[in-house]
């Protein structure tokens, strides 16, 4: 038995370990999925086999255990007899809270694209190369008027104190082709555009813009002087407002300078911005892609609530479009996940409760005993609190962890897209709404449980 125990654990932390690897390498997703099986018979098997081992152990005749264990006593034949029960009950809670985690993180994902996008209309990205047919992009969108625009020109550079601890941050990603920096005057701008307030840059200063999924820029940039552009220059603040970063950037940050530290430095290539007073969305999409069809521009397919159709490009976005394509993708993918992992979660809460109910008649008759050998109603509340706890414990204790390990290796897909803090702020929130909803399962099942043996 507790080689079985041990072996188990074994397999659960090599499967583990080969997921994260095969996920890291993006290699193959048959061995991801056999990893996985093998992970829940594994598991399976740790669950069955650790609570042979604890009634085995408690149930030994031993007398420092006597008074410890007498609440275990009475619920010996339950925990060999549900010991299988047990194993698929951790099983399903490793499913369903992972599945709403992974909800979790998909949910706050989309608002948070929501509040990036809403700072804009229309944005058009291009090589620097096409003044021609931004002007007649501008003369389609004017037809809607224009609220406010912005024109922010993006420079790259691959020496700089920050791009050398960047491009070596696993949130970041090593897909980083260069360092992102703008002027000072474009970010305000298109802060103004996006309605927030401009900011005044101390001379040799710099700050850096970070996309609101990443929290954890603080702790990877401390205030410091770093070489950038070949001078040292101090960082002033690090910002996390909603300002379209990655679109801005090509990556989840980018640099503000100065404009006179940019004065030799080529760019590489121009974001046009647009507000417009008229919200006919569809209509501007249709005279945009027009234009598009008309200059011999690229289009793509594009997901609509009810199949596809011809698009803009992914450097022409208009911003209630977008969002739309990730609403029927990324929104509808986390009301999926949360439905599954909450009808896991439930299913095994309560299969776990009538477990326990069903077999009050012959524990009524314990209880009725203990009563007779002089333990009050509060010392038998104590004792049934303790057995309804320790069933409902048992696959928390096992289950959680793995859970919350596997959850954290698949966010390795998230890499370059959430920070670490991000997806652990995720986490805890997750927890603290499984957490409400279990304590409430296991209160009801103890009152109910103590309303029928008394």
């Amino acid at each position: 038995m507790d080689t079985v125990f041990k072996i188990s654990i074994l397999v659960i932390v090599i499967c583990l370990v080969v997921v994260y690897w095969q996920i890291k390498i993006r290699g193959s997703l048959k061995i991801i999925s056999l990893s996985i099986l093998i992970l829940i018979i594994g598991t399976y098997n740790m669950a069955v086999t650790l609570s042979m081992i604890f009634n085995r152990g408690i149930l030994k005749d031993n007398d420092q255990y006597t008074k410890a264990v007498l609440p275990i006593r009475f619920i010996g034949a339950k925990i060999n007899l549900i010991s299988r029960q047990m194993g698929i009950l951790t099983i399903v809670l490793i499913v369903g809270f992972s599945l709403v985690l992974m909800g979790f993180l998909f949910a706050r994902y989309y608002k948070l694209h929501v509040t990036e996008y809403s700072n804009f209309d229309i944005l058009y990205r291009d090589d620097l190369d096409k003044k021609g047919f931004v002007k007649k992009i501008d003369g389609v969108i004017s037809k809607y008027g224009i609220e406010a625009k912005a024109d922010i020109v993006t420079y790259g550079v691959e020496k700089s104190d920050v791009y050398d601890i960047m491009i070596n941050n696993l949130d970041f990603g090593e897909g980083q082709k260069f360092e992102p920096i703008i002027s000072i005057s474009d970010y305000n701008e298109f802060r103004v555009l996006s309605g927030n307030e401009p900011i005044h840059l101390e001379k040799d200063s710099f700050l850096v813009q970070g996309a609101s999924t990443f929290i954890d820029l603080e702790k990877i940039l401390p205030t410091d002087d770093y070489n950038i552009l070949g001078e040292s220059l101090h960082l002033q603040e690090i910002i996390t407002e909603s300002m379209n970063t990655r679109d801005i950037g090509f990556t989840q940050y980018y640099i503000v300078v100065n404009d006179d530290k940019l004065s030799d430095q080529k760019p590489i290539f121009k974001n046009y911005l647009w507000k417009i007073k008229n919200k006919d969305i569809e209509a501007l999409n249709n005279d945009l892609l027009k234009l598009l069809v008309a200059e011999g521009g690229k289009t793509r397919k594009v997901l609509t609530g009810t199949g596809e159709r011809l698009g803009l490009p992914h450097n022409f976005l208009v911003s209630e479009e977008l969002l739309g394509e990730m609403k029927v993708s990324v929104l509808y993918l986390t009301i999926s996940l949360l439905f599954m992992g909450l009808l896991f979660f439930f299913v095994m809460t309560t299969v776990l409760a009538i477990s326990i109910l069903s077999e009050t008649k012959q524990y009524k008759r314990r209880y009725e005993l203990l009563s007779k050998l002089g333990l009050d109603d509060g010392e038998l509340s104590k004792r049934i609190w303790k057995q309804i706890l320790f069933l409902f414990i048992f696959p928390i204790v096992l289950g959680l962890p793995v859970a919350i390990i596997l959850t954290m290796t698949f966010s390795v897909c998230f890499e370059g897209y959430m920070s670490g803090g991000y997806i652990v702020r995720n986490l805890f929130m997750a927890l603290i709404v499984f957490g409400l909803v279990y304590i409430i399962y296991m209160l009801t099942t103890y009152q109910t449980y103590k309303k029928i043996i008394f």
